[in-house]
This record gives structure tokens, C-alpha cells and sequence, in this order.
């Protein structure tokens, strides 16, 4: 895709044939990176060109936020807009809380119903155990060995 910057600083398309000053390559992951987070993904573009340019268009795109609720007021009205990214939000957090406690509850299944995984309890103890009986056993040898040489 190719942008020039407008002389009112807003990106609009150009032509094919026209010379970049600078330019932008995202890696064949770029969708997975973008659902990672932004800074995933600016920090693997390979950029090329205008250093003063492509250090402005990092700090702009570093530092872009879109304010949706001014965009849905436009549509909508302040009101309707604010009500429906709160409700937005509100679904979002609802959905988080809900994948939480799935987690929590195949854990719980995996721990506890399908003895799948071991509990921590159950391995630190396992552990002292054997601790425990390496050291009767370092004492058992110590023990023979005397036995052997008196």
C-alpha cells in the first residue's frame, strides 16, 4: 500500500509510479504481531529511507490512539456513544473473567479429577521424600563402611 503525507499531515493512497522517501515493510506476520500489541509490531518493520522521516512516523505511530467514542458521537450522540463503548467495555471484561475461570476450572480438572497433572504439594513432597531418603541412604553407606573396616 503506498501513502504520501497530504500537505494538511493526513496519509492519503498515491500512485504506483511515484518515488518513496520512506518505506515500511511489515513481516508476513504482521496480523498475529498486531493482536500481540503494537510494539511487537513496529519494532519488527524493516524501515527504509528518510531518517528524520521514519523517526517522525515511528513517534506518530507509536503514540496514535484512536478515541472511538469521539468517532461513534459523530454517528450516534455523546450519549448513546459513551453508553456503548461502556457496554463494550463491559463485555470485554465480562469475556476476560469468563476465560479466567475456564482456565481455572480445566486446571482444577486436570489436578484434581483427571490426576493428569500433579499437584505442588503433592511434588514438594516428593521431593523431601527423596531428599529424606538420600541422606538414610549416604548414612546407611557410612555405616557399612565403618562396619567393614572395624
Amino acid at each position: 500500500m503506498l501513502l504520501r503525507i497530504s500537505d494538511g499531515g493526513l496519509f492519503e493512497t498515491t500512485a504506483t509510479g511515484t518515488p518513496a522517501t520512506v518505506s515500511i515493510t511489515l513481516p508476513g506476520d504482521a496480523p498475529a504481531l498486531a493482536l500481540t500489541g503494537q510494539a511487537s509490531l513496529l519494532t519488527s518493520a524493516t524501515i527504509v529511507g528518510s531518517v528524520d522521516l521514519a523517526e517522525t512516523l515511528g513517534f506518530v505511530l507509536r503514540n496514535l490512539r484512536w478515541d472511538i467514542e469521539h468517532d461513534l458521537s459523530k454517528v450516534l450522540g455523546d450519549v448513546v456513544a459513551h453508553r456503548s463503548l461502556q457496554l463494550a467495555k463491559q463485555l470485554g471484561q465480562w469475556q476476560l473473567v469468563g476465560l479466567r475461570k475456564l482456565a481455572i476450572g480445566v486446571a482444577e480438572y486436570l489436578t484434581e479429577e483427571d490426576a493428569a497433572i500433579a499437584h505442588r504439594g503433592d511434588i514438594e513432597r516428593f521431593c523431601l521424600e527423596v531428599d529424606a531418603l538420600r541422606d538414610d541412604f549416604a548414612r546407611m553407606e557410612r555405616r557399612l563402611a565403618r562396619l567393614e573396616l572395624g
